[in-house]
C-alpha cells in the first residue's frame, strides 16, 4: 500500500510541477499580453488627441470656409450688380448710336429729293419762258412727289431700332412706315430713276427697263410701300452713280422671278474687292476702294433692313475696276390680295 501511495503522491507531484509550469508560461503569456494593451492604450490615447486635434482643424477650417463664403457672396452681389450697371451703360450706350445712325440716315435721305426739287426750281427759273406747258407741268409735278416723299418721311419719322414691335433693329416709324398701295412697279421705278437722273445722277446715264416676265403692255401690278421702296431704289442708284466714272451707265431692270419681283441695279464703276463683300452691309462700313468718295456707309445697310424687313434677299455681284450689280427679290403681294 505504502509503495502503491508513494507511486501515486509521485505523479501527482509531477502533475502539479507540470500545472505550475503551464500556470506560469499562461501568467508569462497574460503579462505580455497586458503589456501588449498597455501599448495599445498609449497608441489608442495618442490617436485620440491626434483625432481631436484633426476635429480643431477641422472646425477651424469649417469656420475659415463659412467666411469664404460670405466673401464669395457679398463679391457675386457686387459682380451681378456691376453686370447690371454695364448693361444699363450699354442700353444707353446703344441708344446714343442708334440716335446717331437715326441723324445720319435722315440726312441721307432727305439729300436725294432735296437735290431733284433744286434742279427742277433751276430749270423752271431758267427756261420758264421757253419751256412748254407739258415740261412746266412735269417739273412741278416732280417738286411735288418730292415735297410729298420729304413729308411722309418727317411724318413718318424714320430711324432704326424702335420699339414695340417685337423687331429690335427693324427701319420702321410709329406711324405705320410699311404700309402697301396697289402701284405698277415698271413705270414707278422709271419715274423715280428719271427723277434720280434730274438731280444727284445727272453724270451719268441712268437706264430703266423690263426684265424677265414684265413688259410695257402687261405691267407688274404689285402691293408695294412706296416710301420704302423709293427710299430702297434711290440708295441703290446713288451708290451706282457715287462709285463710277463720270459719263458710265446705269441699268435699272425689274423684272418677275415665280412669285417675286425681281430689281437689279448695274453699273461700270470701280467695283467692290471680295475682301470688302462681306462687310458691305454692315453700317458706317467703308471699303477701302471707297474711301476717296465722300458718304456715310449707311446706304447698302439701309437697303438690306428694308429687303429683310420684307422678308426678301440680296446678292451682290462685283468686278473691281469693272463694275458693281446688286440683285434684289421681293416676295410678291398682289394687287387686292
Amino acid at each position: 500500500l505504502n509503495a502503491e501511495l508513494e507511486e501515486r503522491v509521485a505523479a501527482r507531484t509531477k502533475e502539479l510541477v507540470e500545472a505550475n509550469r503551464t500556470l506560469e508560461e499562461k501568467n508569462a503569456r497574460l503579462a505580455e499580453l497586458n503589456e501588449e494593451l498597455s501599448a495599445m492604450n498609449e497608441e489608442v490615447g495618442a490617436s485620440n488627441e491626434q483625432l481631436s486635434a484633426m476635429n480643431e482643424e477641422l472646425t477651424a477650417m469649417n469656420e475659415e470656409l463659412a467666411a469664404n463664403n460670405e466673401t464669395l457672396l457679398l463679391e457675386r452681389e457686387r459682380r451681378a450688380e456691376l453686370e447690371r450697371r454695364l448693361r444699363e451703360m450699354e442700353e444707353e450706350l446703344d441708344g446714343f448710336r442708334r440716335k446717331a445712325e437715326r441723324l445720319a440716315l435722315v440726312s441721307h435721305e432727305f439729300r436725294t429729293p432735296l437735290s431733284s426739287i433744286l434742279t427742277s426750281v433751276q430749270l423752271l427759273e431758267d427756261f420758264w419762258a421757253t419751256m412748254d406747258e407739258e415740261r412746266r407741268r412735269g417739273h412741278l409735278h416732280r417738286i411735288e412727289e418730292n415735297v410729298r416723299h420729304l413729308s411722309a418721311l418727317a411724318r413718318e419719322g424714320l430711324f432704326l431700332g424702335c420699339t414695340g414691335n417685337g423687331r429690335e433693329g427693324r427701319i420702321c416709324t410709329e406711324g405705320g412706315f410699311g404700309e402697301r398701295v396697289s402701284m405698277e412697279v415698271l413705270p414707278f421705278c422709271r419715274r423715280l430713276v428719271e427723277e434720280f437722273a434730274a438731280g444727284e445722277g445727272r453724270n451719268a446715264v441712268l437706264r430703266c427697263v423690263a426684265g424677265e416676265g414684265v413688259t410695257d403692255a402687261e405691267p407688274l401690278v404689285a402691293s408695294l410701300d412706296p416710301v420704302g421702296f423709293r427710299i430702297l431704289l434711290t440708295n441703290l442708284l446713288s451708290n451706282a452713280v457715287k462709285y463710277s466714272p463720270p459719263g458710265s451707265v446705269v441699268e435699272v431692270v425689274v423684272g418677275r422671278r415665280d412669285d417675286c419681283l425681281e430689281l437689279t441695279v448695274a453699273d461700270e464703276g470701280m467695283g467692290i474687292s471680295a475682301e470688302d463683300l462681306p462687310r458691305l452691309f454692315d453700317p458706317f462700313f467703308r471699303g477701302e476702294s471707297a474711301r476717296h468718295v465722300s458718304g456715310t456707309g449707311l446706304g447698302l445697310h439701309m437697303v438690306k433692313r428694308l429687303v429683310d424687313d420684307a422678308g426678301g434677299s440680296l446678292s451682290v455681284t462685283s468686278v473691281p475696276g469693272k463694275g458693281t450689280t446688286v440683285a434684289i427679290l421681293l416676295p410678291l403681294e398682289e394687287a387686292g390680295a
